[in-house]
C-alpha cells in the first residue's frame, strides 16, 4: 500500500514534476483539477558503514561511522513511530576492497555483512520487523579503474593501462605494486572506501500525491455587431431612396409637386 499525501498547487510543482512519477488520474472537483501522481521511490535510503583493512568488527568512531549511523537511528525511529510507513524491505551487503587473495576477501565481505545485520537486529530488531536480504561482494578492479580515472594517483595513464590489460586480478596487483608511489597512493585513497557495508531501505510502490489546482475560469467574449456602411443612394431627381441595411424594403419619399390628394 503507498503513501498518500495532498498538496496544493503551488506546493506541488516540485514532487509531481520528477521523471520518476506517473499520472493516475485527473477529475474536475467544483472549480479544481484534481491529479493524483504516483511518486516513486528509488534509492530512499542508502547509508554506507566503513571497516578497517582486514577486519569485520564495526567501529562506530571510524571515519564517517558515526554520522552514518546516527543518520541510520534517526531514520528507524521514524519509522518506528510513523505507522503509514510502509517498509517493502532492507537490504545489507558487505564488500571488500579487490587487493589480497579472493578467497580471503570473499570471507571478509560475508563476515562483515553479517557483522553489521546481527548490530541493526540487536539495537533495531530488523529481522523481526522487516525483510531483510543480505549478500555480499568482493569489488573488482574494473570498479577500481572507475575511481582512479578521476583521481590523483601517479603515473594515471600506466595504472589505467594495467587495469585495461587482460591480467589476471592477481596480475594487475602485482604490476601496481612494483611501482610503490602508485600502491601507496591507493592504499590510502581508492582502496579503503571499497571496504564497507551498505545498507538501502525501500519504501515499497511510492507516495500518492494529490495536486489541486483552480482551473482557470472561462473568459466572457463580447460579440458586437458592426453594421456595414450604408453605399451611397445615387441621387434621382425624382426622388430620393433611404436605404438602412438592416430593414427590409424601403422608404421612397416623392416631391412635393407630385403628392396628390
Amino acid at each position: 500500500m503507498a503513501l498518500t499525501a495532498s498538496v496544493t498547487a503551488a506546493s506541488a510543482q516540485s514532487p509531481v514534476r520528477q521523471a520518476d512519477s506517473v499520472l493516475l488520474s485527473e477529475t474536475q472537483d467544483g472549480e479544481c483539477l484534481v491529479r493524483r501522481f504516483l511518486v516513486k521511490e528509488q534509492d530512499d535510503a542508502d547509508y554506507s558503514i566503513r571497516y578497517r583493512i582486514s577486519s569485520a568488527q564495526l567501529n562506530t568512531s571510524f571515519e564517517s561511522n558515526g554520522s552514518q549511523l546516527a543518520g541510520l537511528g534517526e531514520l528507524v525511529e521514524g519509522m518506528l513511530a510513523d505507522s503509514l510507513t510502509e517498509v517493502a524491505g532492507v537490504s545489507i551487503t558487505g564488500y571488500a576492497s579487490p587487493d589480497g587473495p579472493l578467497s580471503l576477501n570473499q570471507n571478509l565481505a560475508r563476515r562483515r555483512m553479517q557483522d553489521f545485520k546481527n548490530y541493526v537486529d540487536r539495537r533495531y530488531g530488523f529481522s523481526r520487523k522487516y525483510d531483510v536480504k543480505s549478500g555480499s561482494q568482493v569489488v573488482s578492479w574494473d570498479e577500481v579503474r572507475e575511481a582512479v580515472a578521476t583521481s590523483a594517483v601517479p603515473e594515471r595513464q600506466r595504472v589505467l593501462e594495467i587495469l585495461d590489460s587482460r591480467l589476471s586480478a592477481a596480475e594487475k596487483q602485482a604490476e601496481l605494486k612494483r611501482m610503490p608511489a602508485v600502491w601507496n597512493y591507493l592504499a590510502a585513497h581508492i582502496l579503503p572506501p571499497f571496504r564497507r557495508v551498505e545498507v538501502a531501505i525501500d519504501y515499497g510502490q511510492g507516495i500518492v500525491v494529490e495536486q489541486r489546482e483552480r482551473m482557470p475560469r472561462p473568459v466572457r467574449e463580447e460579440i458586437i455587431i458592426v453594421e456595414p456602411a450604408c453605399p451611397p443612394a445615387p441621387v434621382d431627381p425624382c426622388c430620393e431612396e433611404l436605404c438602412r441595411s438592416n430593414q427590409l424594403g424601403m422608404i421612397v419619399a416623392l416631391p412635393d409637386n407630385e403628392v396628390d390628394f
